[in-house]
């Protein structure tokens, strides 16, 4: 009885030891099944949010800008930072004009009694320059403030 004994508790522990590498093994299996759909809603979410944010279209902000008599009226833009400009600039005097902008790239030439559109993303805060970049009478005083907040 006691080779029977010893075969039984050998069978027990043995089967003991299969049922804890199971048990192991199905937690093993749980955590990584958990671990994973976590990360795959989390990325879902948050690339959903990055591809959204891109998605936006900046908001657009829109000026009319009269040249008479070379002076640019009004003298002052105010736009919040990431929104697009657009300037619609007229001209009623009898010589053409420029618009310029450098730290936007812009230079746009405006023809005499004419209107040309300058479009531009306000995507950094400050206060910029405009003035006319084609030389005119009044080329020197034609200048304005762009401000970015």
């Amino acid at each position: 009885m006691n080779d029977q004994t010893e075969l039984n508790n050998s069978e027990e522990r043995s089967l003991y030891k299969q049922e804890k590498k199971s048990k192991k093994k199905y937690l093993g299996f749980l955590i990584i099944t958990l671990v994973l759909g976590f990360f795959i809603m989390t990325r879902d979410s948050a690339s959903s949010k990055i591809e959204s944010f891109f998605q936006q279209k900046p908001r657009i902000k829109e000026f009319t800008v009269t040249i008479k008599d070379s002076q640019f009226t009004p003298d002052n833009i105010v736009v919040s930072e990431g929104e697009m400009v657009k300037i619609t600039a007229k001209n009623l005097d009898e010589q053409t004009h420029g618009m310029a902008i450098d730290q936007f790239q812009v230079w746009k030439e405006i023809p005499r009694e004419g209107t040309s559109t300058i479009e531009f993303l306000a995507d950094k805060k400050g206060t910029y320059k405009f003035y006319c970049s084609v030389t005119c009478s009044g080329h020197t005083t034609m200048k304005g403030n762009l401000i970015v907040e």
